[in-house]
């Protein structure tokens, strides 16, 4: 039965929340059509004549790219050389054809964990960037191999430079580069502490593992090794902590003693290590630990330091240090944070940068147009005082006004503040005050701000001293709350999803041109050690200082915010300001009944039209200042309903016929009020929501889907169109335009007068599909993919391939539809995503998909295209059958008798290969594994190869390099080569 109606009735006719249908009602909601898909023209070429075949499971993954980057045309490994054996395997440099050399690290064969948690261990190790690690550029691992592939330093080893290379004497070593590698090393060690939530061990911390970067400062190479091989330290080795007996017994604690190991070898010169050819082994722990204080000199520090009088106090220094990095008790060693900043101190006397010799540095994005000499000589006044320094106002030379902030009590190393710098400096949103400029020396942190030419919200709403109140609407209150939560979500959502602010309060909240709020004074409390004053009513109670900050109590003092903003009354004390009032005991103090009269300020109250909006903020108010931290709310939810509120106040509803919105490549032909009365008819009801065909009065028609189940505020569902609305592919379906209320969220496509491919597959009645235009839809629907994959930087997911999302347009082209619908809809869980077969394994929530589950959801659709069998269905005794689990029940040898589909029976032989081709991709992208599925542009360039299909520009040239293989597929081709050539080595 079909459904039609005018547009707006059948809106009106439907729940709020229609159900998700079975995928076999999900699969009838296609285009009503009476014309029949005829095979697409088909020029099929040889299947032999691919390069290579096609692999169930890549070996190697490359991380990121070599320095320098490899030509891939010149790729070929020559000379491979041995470096040297370790604890866990054997090292080799190997020049590229093109002269750049690499170091390929083959694992020892001792008991090592499982496939996939090696994998998983990569993962971590891999995102580690940081300039003092040695940043691991691929790995290969195959059933009985392990290879991790890096870059070549060519300045050598720490090992190297202090003790010599065998048979050579060793060279002059400068105390400025001695303590460059050690700063260098305790850099690396720390960024490494703090991955994995703060949990990721080195563990074979040693002078053979350290690494001279460009500058010669000392670079962490091997990271993360012992957490994959079961082995059993050396007891001649003299740089392991006393606790530490094999792999499983290492800690954070014992790369502090290895580090204080290394600090020791430094300023003795003398090895803890045996190296075949090198120097004595010598007990640097008793070596030290047997010579008083006063004996240093002459019985610990290498001669040639001691030349040099003027840095003997910075080396005793160094030498404390080290002591205390191999106390044998682990409770008494420092954090390598600590030993970090009184490195990075001593540097900055050995180096003497003062104020005078250092630059302001600016963010790329940041123009920069005075330097630290005009900032410094700028006529300036003091803004305010604040918990975390005081704040001027300075006029430069050339008119231009700036806000610089001048820390007090930085509790931070140069390199600590300068990573947290970066994080702060990324940040780039219309609600958060950008970060230009900082200044980092001993005795001053500065930061620069672009001047906001508008009040803090503290003086907007209590005056400044001496005067009296201006009237503040409710409009710009609302808009200062909608401002603020704006930037509180975006702040939360940078360094993954950890991000804090820490002081959110009025006088830190500005309002920008367009008069919502602006944050500030983001992220200082990572960088500042104090105690919150006790006087101040804005803070968490589980907050007493600058450590005890969470997100959760950015949302609790966010709170205090809109209480303020509702009673206008302070919560701080602000010289020469009013009263300071504990607004939560106020609130809590009276009852709802009695909100208006001794609660919301009397001039909010002359406007009895908004009170319901004014009792709306005020509960979510109290849930923020809840005392349990997990009874307050996020702020991504705190913001749906105040972009709620904003909605309703500014009059947008569906009554008030708001508009749609188009993209500037689509024509706005009609208007929101001609599609509402269009006549139209329901296609059917997907996962997301539910499809109308509305046929316009202009003759047009269009494709209407309505949205259930949104969970975005105004400003993120509208960024999010933005990346969908650039999609413009032959291969994807084309968003024309959107239209956003607290009611209704429409999105409007093109009318495609085609079928899904669902419908032609197992719809009643249909014609089978012949083997030439399955392989034409496969090659279509996988380019769609690819392109949607790349966009957003390489972010963008689908997350809702099936086959009943896959159309054919006028053309005969394959089109994908639904683009990126799971990340603006609540989460569908588990349980209800199970009663399809489309989604894979790892997939929780229907916002938990990933570029690799549209990779599985892919696969299933090939398995659709060459069984011709849905994704799942229900035998006579009920019971279900999943397609994946079908097909992979047969062996390779049955797949031509028992699992192609039956209608393609007169295959002939090359059709039947390149079937069971097909069937093997499909099978790769239904590993369970999502690391072991290939990539979609992968998938692209084999199915093309089978299909003789001229490559696609779209992925040929941007994705595969013009046709040329790609780096991990050549790599691991050279690897496969090289292996047999390298010798294992006893260890």
């Amino acid at each position: 039965m079909v459904i039609s109606g005018k547009l707006w009735e059948l809106f009106h006719d439907h729940s709020r929340s229609p159900s998700i249908l079975s995928e076999a009602s999900d699969s009838s909601a296609s285009f009503n059509s009476s014309s029949r898909l005829r095979d697409l023209a088909f020029d099929f070429s040889s299947y032999g004549s691919f390069s290579r075949s096609w692999r169930a499971s890549p070996k190697l993954v490359l991380v990121s790219d070599f320095v320098p980057a490899i030509d891939i045309k010149e790729a070929y490994i020559v000379s491979p050389k041995l470096l040297g054996t370790g604890t866990f395997g054997s090292a080799y440099t190997a020049a590229m054809g093109n002269g750049v050399r690499i170091v390929v690290k083959r694992l020892s064969k001792s008991p090592t964990i499982s496939e996939v948690d090696f994998k998983r261990h990569m993962d971590i190790v891999g995102n580690i960037r940081h300039e003092n690690v040695v940043a691991v550029r691929a790995y290969y691992s195959s059933e009985d191999e392990r290879l991790m592939l890096y870059d070549y330093y060519s300045n050598g080893s720490v090992y190297e430079l202090i003790h010599g290379k065998t048979g050579e004497s060793p060279v002059r070593v400068s105390w400025e580069t001695r303590l460059k590698i050690a700063i260098g090393a305790a850099r690396g060690i720390a960024a490494i502490h703090t991955q994995n939530g703060g949990m990721l061990v080195h563990g074979n911390i040693k002078a053979t593992n350290i690494f001279l970067n460009s500058e010669r400062y000392g670079c962490v190479s091997d990271l993360g090794l012992t957490n994959m091989i079961a082995t059993t330290f050396m007891s001649k080795a003299r740089c392991y902590a006393p606790e530490v007996k094999n792999t499983r017994d290492v800690s954070q604690a014992s790369d502090v003693y290895s580090f204080g190991i290394l600090l020791l070898e430094l300023l003795t010169r003398k090895s803890p290590i045996h190296v075949p050819g090198g120097r004595e082994v010598v007990n640097l722990v008793k070596l030290v630990g047997s010579v008083k204080g006063k004996e240093w000199a002459p019985k610990v520090f290498d001669a040639d330091l001691l030349r040099n009088r003027t840095i003997r106090e910075q080396m005793v220094t160094m030498l404390q240090v080290g002591i205390r990095c191999v106390e044998k008790s682990i409770n008494k060693r420092p954090k390598i944070s600590e030993v970090l900043k009184i490195l990075e101190g001593l540097n900055e006397i050995n180096t003497g940068k003062s104020v005078s010799s250092r630059e302001l540095l600016f963010f790329e994005v940041s123009n920069a147009t005075f330097e630290l000499e005009n900032m410094l000589r700028a006529s300036a006044e003091v803004l305010g005082k604040g918990t975390f320094g005081t704040s001027y106002k300075a006029r430069l030379d050339y008119g231009n006004t700036i806000m610089v902030k001048r820390l007090k009590d930085v509790n931070a190393t140069h390199m600590e503040f300068q990573q947290h710098m970066e994080v702060i400096g990324r940040m780039r949103h219309e609600n958060v005050a950008e970060l230009r400029a900082y200044y980092f020396s001993k005795d001053d942190v500065l930061l620069v701000y672009d001047y906001q030419n508008q009040e803090n919200i503290s003086a907007l709403l209590h005056g400044k001293a001496g005067e009296s109140l201006a009237q503040v609407d409710w409009e710009t209150r609302l808009k200062i709350a909608v401002g603020a939560a704006r930037g509180i979500a975006a702040i939360h959502a940078q360094n993954g999803g950890k991000l804090v602010h820490g002081n959110i309060k009025a006088t830190n909240v500005f309002l920008n041109s367009q008069h919502y709020g602006c944050v500030s004074d983001l992220g200082l409390t990572n960088m500042i050690a104090t105690t919150f004053m006790s006087t101040a009513r804005c803070y968490a109670p589980e907050v007493k200082n600058t450590r005890d900050v969470s997100q959760a109590s950015d949302v609790y003092s966010f709170g205090i915010l809109l209480l303020e903003l509702l009673t206008r009354k302070s919560p701080i004390h602000v010289p020469g300001g009013r009263e300071v009032v504990d607004l939560v005991k106020l609130v809590s103090s009276v009852k709802s009944k009695e909100w208006a009269a001794k609660v919301f300020d009397a001039d909010l109250l002359k406007n009895p039209t908004i009170r319901e909006q004014m009792v709306t903020m005020l509960q979510i108010g109290i849930r923020c200042v809840a005392k349990s931290i997990k009874k307050r709310p996020k702020t991504s939810e705190i913001l749906k309903i105040l972009e709620d509120l904003n909605t309703i106040n500014t009059g947008n509803s569906v009554s008030s016929r708001a508009k749609l919105l188009f993209f500037e490549d689509s024509n706005a032909t009609f208007e929101l009020e001609d599609m509402l009365r269009a006549s139209a008819e329901v296609l059917g009801k997907g996962t997301f929501g539910t499809s109308y065909k509305a046929s316009l009065d202009n003759g047009n028609t269009i494709v209407v889907k309505r949205l259930k189940d949104v969970n975005a505020t105004h400003m993120e569902f509208q960024q999010h169109m933005e990346v969908i609305g650039r999609l413009r592919h032959e291969n994807v379906a084309e968003l024309r335009a959107y239209y956003f209320t607290k009611e209704e969220v429409l999105l409007v496509y093109d009318y495609q007068n085609q079928e899904t491919l669902s419908a032609l597959l197992h719809g009643p009645g249909m014609v089978p599909l012949g083997w030439k235009t399955r392989l034409n839809i496969a090659v279509g629907a996988a380019r769609g993919i690819a392109h949607i994959h790349q966009e957003d930087g390489w972010k963008l997911v689908h997350g809702n391939i099936k086959s009943s999302n896959i159309f054919l347009n006028g053309q005969n082209h394959s089109l994908v539809s639904d683009a990126g619908l799971a990340k603006v809809t609540n989460p569908i869980k588990r349980t209800v995503l199970q009663t399809h077969g489309h989604w894979a394994p790892e997939v929780n929530d229907s916002k938990k998909v990933s570029q690799a589950s549209d990779v599985y959801s892919f696969g299933v659709v090939l398995l659709e295209l060459v069984t011709g069998k849905p994704a799942k269905w229900t035998v006579d005794n009920f019971k279900v059958i999943w397609l994946v689990n079908w097909v992979q029940s047969f062996s390779r040898d049955d797949w031509i008798s028992e699992v192609i589909d039956i209608s393609l029976e007169n295959l002939r032989y090359r059709a039947e290969e390149a079937a069971s081709l097909v069937l093997q991709i499909a099978i790769d992208c239904v590993a369970t594994v999502p690391e072991s599925r290939p990539r979609m542009p992968e998938v692209v360039k084999i199915l093309e190869e089978i299909s003789g299909i001229k490559p696609s520009n779209d992925v040929s040239e941007d994705t595969w390099g013009q046709g040329q293989p790609s780096i991990e597929s050549r790599l691991e081709d050279l690897l496969d080569d090289l292996l047999p050539t390298l010798p294992f080595l006893s260890i």
